[in-house]
């Protein structure tokens, strides 16, 4: 008998606004980046959950702002700095 693996996806959840935002994928970096919130140049609360663990981390208007609002190298190097601090 042989046992499938069940590979959870990483959902991501953006609150900005009042409004809530969701995305999922097979790594943090793109749970993140299948967010699409619009406009976001306000204080933002970033939740990440994988396998029952669930990350919550409180976003500057600077930095929510470069995460979805910017392109190219900028947006990489945000995305990369949250997936660290997130730590999952």
């Amino acid at each position: 008998m042989t046992e499938k693996k069940t590979n959870k996806p990483y959902t991501a959840s953006l609150k900005i606004w009042g409004k809530v935002f969701k995305g999922k994928g097979k790594t943090p970096v793109e749970a993140i980046g299948n967010i699409n919130p619009g406009m976001a140049k306000a204080v933002s609360v970033l939740v990440v959950e994988h396998k029952g663990k669930k990350v919550e981390k409180i976003l500057p208007p600077m930095q929510s702002s470069r995460i979805f609002n910017s392109h190219g190298m900028q947006r990489d190097m945000q995305l990369k700095n949250i997936s660290i601090r997130i730590g999952l």
